[in-house]
């Protein structure tokens, strides 16, 4: 049996980050005997995990121009790409929100089964945008797969006038190397000269205005007021990095308030907080919230964002537009709990890589035989 030839189109490849850590725990553990995973980015942010995506024997293809500012132009590069690069079985767009574009050209060069795949519940774009994605799903996908039904709905419009039904795809990961860890607590909180009877809440992501780091800041500035021994960790890099800095100096938080960045040592960084906070206007399944579930850390989320798995005690759901003085509320509630036990839950729900792993492939696989099958039953009709 020949491999199977499958083409990524992502918006940009990294170890860390929401969409970016879900592909690579996919895409890492494929069976390289049964596929040739290649990979279409829009823009380069971490060279050197590109380099160790290249070692693993993928290709990486970049389409010059910022798309935002030339649409023209990322429309140009993919025909061209397309091209030059034929033969592939599967392309699975991750929702770049340019997706029509890559849908249009792999239609146009006969990629037999093309996948539009969503991430989230919404999207910051413009309406039209958002419209020429959702024709694009119609017009040119020929499955949808989704990190929820919710997720789904939102990016084709609920319009599902396809061969198959959405194929949900869990946003899985290794649940088990998530676990709390008392060494790694004391390690970190020494690291940022944190004292143990500290409350340190933490906000881990990309750095961008859907996430609301304002609310945060807000809520442990509240805090503060009121006579807390608390500290925010917010760790991640992104487009409103400057502007988050300047809200911690105009806010009086420049001793209660630790940037540290893009961290590759995310589970080890959970360990050492008491309560992780997620105040987004939306998301999909996040990682980031899977990730502090499963290291048992007590999480306050915004009513937006879709549970993974039933809410227990250490889980504090605020209204997304509620003021600091609800949130503090729930931070100090969440504080309260203590940690919890959940990663059997999780891999109850299917949030565990292995198993998820292999649906994938098998998905795939079945995907390519019933391609292969219908372009030899339509050959025989031409004959």
């Amino acid at each position: 049996m020949r491999k199977g030839r499958i083409l990524v189109v992502v918006r940009y490849l990294s170890a860390q980050g929401g969409v970016q850590g879900v592909i690579n725990n996919y895409y890492k553990r494929f069976d390289r005997e049964k596929f040739d995973i290649d990979y279409l980015t829009l823009e380069t942010v971490d060279q050197e995990f590109e380099e160790q995506v290249r070692r693993s024997g993928a290709n990486i293809y970049r389409v010059r121009g910022v798309p935002e500012r030339n649409l023209f132009l990322l429309e140009r590069e993919v025909r061209r790409f397309f091209c030059k690069n034929n033969g592939y079985d599967i392309l699975h767009c991750h929702q770049t929100n340019f997706d029509t574009i890559f849908l249009y050209h792999a239609y146009r060069s006969c990629v037999p089964v093309r996948i539009l795949h969503a991430h989230s519940t919404s999207a910051d774009i413009p309406s039209i945008q958002l419209c020429v994605e959702r024709f694009g799903a119609k017009r040119f996908a020929t499955h949808i797969m989704a990190c929820s039904m919710e997720a789904a709905v939102f990016l084709t419009g609920g319009t599902f006038s396809l061969k198959n039904d959405v194929i949900i795809v869990n946003n899985a990961f290794d649940v088990g190397a998530y676990g709390y860890c008392p060494s790694a607590r004391q390690e970190i909180r020494e690291r940022y000269h944190i004292s143990d009877d500290t409350c340190v809440v933490g906000q881990i992501g990309r750095l961008s205005p859907e996430k609301r780091h304002i609310v945060s800041l807000r809520a442990v500035q509240r805090l503060r007021l009121e006579g807390a021994n608390i500290v925010l960790v917010i760790a991640g890099d992104g487009p409103e990095q400057r502007e988050i800095s300047e809200a911690v100096h105009a806010l009086g938080l420049c001793g209660s308030v630790l940037l540290v960045g893009s961290i590759r040592d995310v589970p080890r960084l959970l360990s050492a907080l008491d309560v992780y906070i997620m105040p987004s206007r939306f998301e999909g399944v996040p990682m980031a919230l899977l990730e502090a579930l499963a290291n048992g850390c007590p999480v306050v989320v915004s009513d937006s964002i879709q549970l993974p798995i039933c809410a227990d005690d250490g889980v504090a759901v605020v209204p997304t537009d509620a003021g600091s003085a609800e949130w503090s509320k729930g931070i100090r509630q969440a504080n309260d709990v203590g940690r919890l036990r959940r990663m059997d839950s999780l891999k109850a729900e299917g949030y565990d890589i292995e198993r998820q792993v292999s649906r994938l492939e098998s998905v795939y696989e079945e995907l390519i035989d019933c391609s292969i099958d219908d372009g030899a039953r339509f050959g025989r009709l031409a004959t």
